[in-house]
């Protein structure tokens, strides 16, 4: 037979499906976009719609194969769709619990930044690490009292004076380079272990015989240490918010205080109340209840962490958290996507592509575009061979915050919250105006225009990378949270942060409206009933994707959200 010419082949579209979290399975998502988007067994509008699967082209990949579709029914070419699954779970799969509880800690020194009503859910969070911090200095320092013979004098005596004698010798030496503000600073040091000196003989001496009452030193070391050792350390990787924090977990723990000596009195009555009240505190090396409080709280979070956050939320923590370690697989990753993307572009088979992307997934095709596009913007015509309709977009005076003010979201929230996410804001300003984060509709700066800035070498206008979405339809699915585990609460809308040319679609999985438990992976659901495959959840999905390609995507901008709405939110 002869060869097809290429010229000549068939369109067709190909939809490329990018996973969330999780452990996911190589084509578990892109099978259920399929059955939401194309070939659900109870809808009788897909009845003769038929899928084949066949490997990759290059045979390198059997895992990923290929879905293909028989023609569309009602395309004007007839074309067929190839759907395509970038998968990166597999670079996720080392994902350490140390990089989850970093993240957590990274999370919790920003504060409670969230939409309002998932604020909540920081702040548990966050109390939640200040006890863990609590449970990990009473542990870490029961062993070290338990290995110094049960003498708490020496855990605080000892490194005392460890103390005290460096600051003597800085004191000396800058003593001899007359290094007048060390001098001063010192001086202050040494001033204030002398008062701690004579606080602790104070107390000793107050203290001296009574049976069954510890010393100045044990007292210090017993009850207020690991306290204190705990509030340093959440001060050092949690910052201000995280002292915050750590204040209504001393609150918590005040509570169990009391409940503590309640119990103890009722039970043994005969016991001195100075006894009682000083065994009563829960973080105290020598409370009866320390070691199983501390047990039980870093065991829940053990759980916690094997159950949900190591093997969901830890692929967020590598992903978003860009320390060392983490560097190489975001890059592995993106480096997998783009090339992804640019087989699909260079293969000639499709003239129309679109991106499904979920949860995290969508961050990664967000990456993966705005890479990609600055890869190539270079290669696109010159402007001057391109139609009036990209002119008049290009001269348009659209900007991405017209219609929101990014600046003024939060008003309801606290001020030290408003101060951290006034800098998350100006972060993100800053990265938008340098084209790292392309917006919708895409910023206009200086002179440019909204897809092109004039090439200072040749003098031609080229189109920029922070075009993308001035070429690129952007339509943001999601479903309201409500009372945290009803809907999504990971989704939300996006045009009051990246331009309200993004098309929001406020969804349901009824149709008669309402929130649904957790619905954070029912975007492609049919079988959510009632209305399975008419909800309006998948409605919407099939006419984002718009496999017809007649306009049902378009239709939608006057089905989405008001950008205004979401204000304060």
């Amino acid at each position: 037979m002869a060869a097809l010419n290429p010229t000549t082949r068939r369109k067709r579209t190909a939809i490329l499906v990018v996973h969330g979290i999780g452990s996911q399975r190589a084509l578990e998502t892109m099978r259920g976009v399929i059955r939401g988007i194309w070939l659900d067994c109870n809808n009788p509008a897909d009845k003769n719609k038929r899928v084949w699967t066949h490997p990759q082209k290059d045979g390198a990949d059997i895992d990923l194969s290929v879905m293909t579709t028989n023609g569309v029914p009602d395309s004007k070419d007839n074309r067929s769709v190839d759907f395509h699954e970038l998968y990166w779970a597999h670079l996720m799969s080392e994902t350490r619990a140390v990089a989850v509880l970093l993240w957590l800690y990274e999370l919790g020194r920003k504060g409670p930044i969230m939409k309002l009503g998932m604020n909540g859910l920081w702040w548990a969070a966050a109390i939640f690490l200040c006890l863990m911090n609590l449970s990990f200095a009473v542990l870490v320092l029961r062993g070290v009292l338990l290995f110094s013979g049960n003498s708490a004098q020496i855990m605080l005596v000892a490194p005392f004076l460890l103390l005290v004698a460096s600051i003597f010798v800085g004191f000396a030496v800058a003593c001899r380079w007359l290094a007048f503000r060390l001098i001063i600073l010192f001086a202050v040091l040494l001033a204030g272990g002398g008062l701690l000196a004579l606080g602790y003989f104070e107390v000793a001496w107050h203290f001296a015989g009574s049976p069954g009452i510890p010393d100045g030193a044990e007292l210090v070391t017993l009850i207020a240490l690991p306290t204190l050792i705990a509030f340093i350390a959440t001060g050092l990787v949690m910052g201000l918010q995280g002292l915050r924090a750590f204040c209504w977990a001393l609150f918590i723990s005040l509570f169990l205080f009391g409940w503590f000596v309640t119990a103890d009195r009722y039970w043994n009555s005969e016991t001195a109340f100075i006894s009682t009240v000083i065994k009563g505190w829960v973080w105290g090396l020598n409370s009866p209840w320390a070691v199983a409080t501390a047990a039980a709280v870093i065991g829940l979070y053990l759980i916690v962490n094997a159950a949900f956050l190591q093997p969901y939320l830890g692929d967020a923590a590598r992903y978003f958290r860009n320390s060392p370690a983490n560097v190489a697989v975001r890059r592995a990753i993106r480096k997998d996507a783009v090339d992804t993307l640019e087989r699909l572009h260079t293969s000639g088979q499709y003239d129309r592509i679109v991106v499904v992307a979920h949860s995290l997934g969508t961050v990664v095709a967000y990456d993966m575009l705005r890479a990609y596009f600055s890869r190539i913007c270079s290669e696109l015509p010159p402007v001057d061979q391109l139609w009036q309709e990209f002119a008049d977009i290009d001269g348009a005076p659209w900007q991405p915050d017209d219609k929101t003010d990014a600046a003024t979201h939060q008003d309801k929230a606290d001020a030290s919250a408003k101060v951290a996410d006034a800098g998350l804001k100006k972060d993100f300003k800053r990265r938008v105006e340098e084209r790292e984060f392309p917006t919708c509709p895409p910023k206009r700066l200086d002179a440019d225009g909204l897809l092109t800035f004039r090439d200072p070498n040749t003098g031609n206008r080229r189109v920029h990378n922070g075009a993308l979405f001035g070429l690129t339809r952007w339509t943001n699915i999601y479903f309201p949270r409500f009372q945290l585990f009803w809907g999504d609460a990971i989704g939300g809308a996006l045009s009051p942060i990246f331009g309200y040319h993004i098309v929001d679609l406020e969804v349901a999985t009824k149709a008669a409206g309402g929130a649904d438990f957790f619905t954070h992976t029912a975007y492609w659901d049919v079988e959510r009933k009632p209305d399975t495959y008419s909800a309006p959840h998948i409605v919407a999905l099939r006419k984002a994707v718009d496999l017809v390609d007649k306009n049902d995507a378009i239709d939608l901008v006057d089905d989405g959200d008001d950008p205004t709405k979401h204000e304060g939110e």
